[in-house]
């Protein structure tokens, strides 16, 4: 079975990105802009991994709150600015499984998202 990633983020690169690690991969996914619409995403589908793209004025943080903080048991990999440790603080915070500094490695994020689905975190 495919792994079933879902990106929450505002920035058309980093999604076109995601795209084709996830294609390159053979994982299927999904992506949004708007809470509203991962918020959707998350009440219709179950996901495997959920990668959450935090800009530098808070946009992002949105999605744990989606999650119920976590509660869901969905692991959420965190990609943060550049010397954004303030953001980064508050990913792991939050519950991030795991946060990584954009611009991200194709293969480092590929290696997250397999070890983090192998994991089994979903019931």
């Amino acid at each position: 079975m495919k792994t079933r990633i879902l990106l929450f983020t505002e920035e058309a690169h980093v999604a076109k990105a995601v795209a084709r690690i996830a294609q390159k991969s053979e994982r299927e996914g999904a992506a949004t802009d708007t809470i509203r619409r991962a918020t959707a995403f998350l009440r219709n589908r179950e996901w495997d991994v959920v990668i959450a793209d935090i800009g530098r004025h808070g946009h992002g943080f949105e999605i744990f709150n989606a999650l119920d903080n976590g509660d869901d048991g969905i692991p959420i990999v965190v990609l943060t600015e550049l010397g954004d440790e303030l953001s980064q603080a508050l990913a792991m915070a939050n519950g991030a499984s795991e946060v990584l500094t954009k611009a991200v490695n194709p293969e480092q994020l590929c290696e997250v998202v397999t070890q983090l689905s192998q994991r089994g975190f979903r019931a």
